[in-house]
């Protein structure tokens, strides 16, 4: 690991480094985008009436020693009404509750982490697009992360 440290007037002190990626996930720094190639997590939604525009996370371990993830998943509808689920690789949502996750855009928009699947279940009445928002509690590290 490589350490810098920058000053600035006042007195305030920048510290970066530059971390292994193993150790840059456990601590919730490395981004991976879905659909790509370089890092194997993909997306699958069951409703041909929604697009997966980008999608990003952030998994991270805790003190504790569970695994969360924060994730963005923006997408647009095609019809007014829909609903479906999101399916992503490589993960599996704790099994004692189902969490809440944050529709952003849409009327009357919805999202939750399904229990013990890798499945967002999500619904909207807009044909606008939408963003999927969430910090979430996992079973275990995703499969596809450093």
């Amino acid at each position: 690991m490589t350490t810098t440290q920058t000053s600035f007037a006042g007195g305030v002190t920048l510290l970066s480094s530059t971390l292994d990626n193993a150790t840059a996930t456990q601590l919730g720094l490395f981004q991976y985008l879905g659909g790509s190639t370089y890092n194997s997590v993909t997306i699958t939604v069951s409703s041909a009436n929604f697009t997966v525009t980008r999608a990003t996370f952030l998994p991270y371990q805790t003190q504790t020693g569970s695994w969360r993830l924060r994730f963005n998943i923006g997408g647009s509808y095609s019809v007014a009404v829909t609903t479906g689920t999101i399916t992503i690789t490589g993960i599996v949502w704790q099994l004692s509750v189902a969490q809440a996750v944050t529709a952003i855009g849409g009327s009357q928009a919805y999202c939750y982490a399904s229990q013990n699947t890798n499945n967002l279940i999500w619904g909207s009445s807009s044909s606008t697009g939408v963003n999927l928002a969430g910090d979430c509690e996992l079973n275990a590290k995703p499969t596809w992360a450093y």
